[in-house]
């Protein structure tokens, strides 16, 4: 795990096509949902997150746009 810009990364190596499989489960084994959860846990920094990009992006265009 690595952090970049206060967030924390994991490099995942190989092929993991199977999340999809432990999220939502199949005929022979219960989902073990873990996207989902950990998105709604995380939705209302996100949102601030982005709010404060978008925020500073429309600051500088409009600095840019003022030159």
């Amino acid at each position: 795990m690595r952090k970049a810009n206060g967030v924390q990364r994991v490099a995942v190596a190989g092929d993991v096509y199977y999340w999809r499989f432990v999220e939502f489960g199949t005929a022979k084994m219960a989902a073990r949902p873990f996207l989902r959860p950990a998105f709604e846990a995380q939705k209302q920094n996100a949102l601030e997150v982005f709010q404060t990009v978008l925020a500073d992006g429309v600051l500088a265009a409009e600095k840019e746009v003022s030159k």
